[in-house]
């Protein structure tokens, strides 16, 4: 996990918008936005991160959990952080309901971009 001066750092060298520091700034400072659930066709649970120092959360065994074991030994993953942030997304359904609301399964800081997954793929 980088320090706070790195994290600076690694925005200035991959030419980060000060609005965009400050949304990964408050990602990397906030608890996950919700706890993760079980299902009757799902395992949830916490990975122990040795990255990060911390626990982070998953609420598939057999997408999630290994998409945080790719992330946990990946050189090119900085940092990674489970249910970061709501997003509202706005559409209409087949069924006529005009919004739902989605949350990123993770967002991780890569040595040179940014990415976001619900499922661990780009």
């Amino acid at each position: 996990m980088l320090t706070d001066d790195e994290f600076r750092i690694w925005c200035q060298r991959n030419h980060i918008s000060s609005a965009t520091e400050t949304a990964i700034a408050r990602v990397r400072s906030s608890q996950p936005a919700r706890k993760v659930q079980g299902g009757a066709s799902n395992v949830s649970g916490r990975f122990p991160s040795t990255k990060m120092g911390f626990s982070i959360q998953f609420e598939s065994h057999r997408v999630e959990l290994w998409a945080i074991y790719a992330m946990e030994v990946d050189d090119d993953v900085l940092e990674y952080y489970d249910q970061p942030t709501r997003i509202q997304l706005h559409y209409h359904a087949r069924s006529g309901r005009k919004s739902s609301l989605s949350l990123p399964r993770f967002d991780r800081v890569p040595k040179a971009e940014i990415y976001s997954s619900k499922s661990g793929k780009g």
